[in-house]
């Protein structure tokens, strides 16, 4: 392998990714190698994520005009679960469950300092890129930061779209890289301290018509927080040894689930990569897409002075 790069900044998938195989991380961040197959379903949650913030400024028609013309720049004709009309749907049953008060949070105004990107998804998206001592930046986009109507607490709130709502699922955000890195975030760029953690709203995909459900709130305490913050450090050393010495590892434990034992969830999209002896000669199956978290807008003359 041949690879003269460094590692210019970190994500919370970029550190999942790692975590779970070195050599995904090494096919996926640094070859930017991605599958032929159409991301139907990553590609129609970003129109949901452009769309919701109109229907919580009482605009549902800006909200289908934005879910319909996001879907159509994508050129997916979709499935039974996900497609135009579905999505549209969506957008509905989640205006009926915001409804007269029937949401326990609302969104507040991003901080006036927030990070400018050219690829903006919404008003409410707070994007950041901050030093945590990782070697590179820290970088991440926020759905919105949202008051409890009840506590009057902060949260940081991120939208799932999922074809399957489990009980296991669900418990799994109590362990999220994801919330807990962002609550850290936004306490430490824009001081907010009584940013205590994250709600998710789940955006439940299905043939016979979409759901959402708030899930109740997960809050963290500072040594849960601190946690987060020894495992992103020791990911992103793994990750500069890596570059450093040019030698990816395969972690065998990570193509699938069985010798996992059912924690790595889906077949890895690169094990056909890994099931010949020299991947470069079948790396025609994929295609080179550079995946960035933002793009950054360039400063106006007045912030430069």
């Amino acid at each position: 392998m041949s690879c003269e790069k460094k590692c210019e900044w970190l994500d919370n998938s970029r550190m999942t990714c790692f975590d779970r195989c070195p050599r995904k991380f090494f096919y996926q961040y640094v070859e930017h190698l991605r599958s032929r197959s159409p991301m139907v379903a990553a590609d129609y949650g970003t129109c949901l994520h452009c769309a919701l913030p109109f229907v919580l400024r009482n605009d549902l028609s800006g909200a289908s005009q934005e879910f319909t013309q996001r879907w159509a720049e994508f050129g997916h004709e979709g499935d039974d679960k996900r497609n135009l009309s579905q999505g549209l749907r969506m957008i509905e049953a989640f205006e009926r469950a915001h409804r007269d008060g029937g949401s326990i949070w609302s969104p507040v105004d991003r901080p006036s300092n927030t990070l400018k990107i050219l690829d903006e998804r919404s008003d409410d998206e707070i994007p950041f890129a901050l030093d945590i001592g990782l070697g590179c930046p820290f970088v991440g986009r926020i759905d919105a930061l949202v008051r409890h109507r009840d506590t009057n607490e902060l949260f940081i709130m991120d939208y799932k779209s999922c074809s399957w709502l489990t009980q296991g699922w669900i418990d799994g955000f109590l362990f999220s890289p994801q919330l807990r890195g962002y609550t850290i975030a936004m306490k430490l760029l824009y001081g907010l301290d009584n940013v205590v953690g994250g709600i998710v709203e789940t955006l439940h995909v299905l043939k016979s018509g979409p759901k959402i459900q708030t899930l109740p709130p997960f809050r963290f305490q500072e040594w849960e927080l601190g946690d987060w913050l020894e495992w992103s450090l020791g990911c992103s050393a793994g990750i500069h040894r890596c570059y450093a010495e040019n030698k990816w590892p395969k972690n065998l434990c990570g193509c699938n689930s069985y010798p996992s034992y059912g924690t790595a969830g889906f077949m890895c999209e690169f094990a056909q990569l890994c099931s010949v002896e020299h991947w470069e000669s079948i790396v025609d199956l994929y295609e080179i897409q550079e995946w960035k978290s933002f793009v950054m807008a360039e400063p106006t003359p007045s912030e430069n002075e």
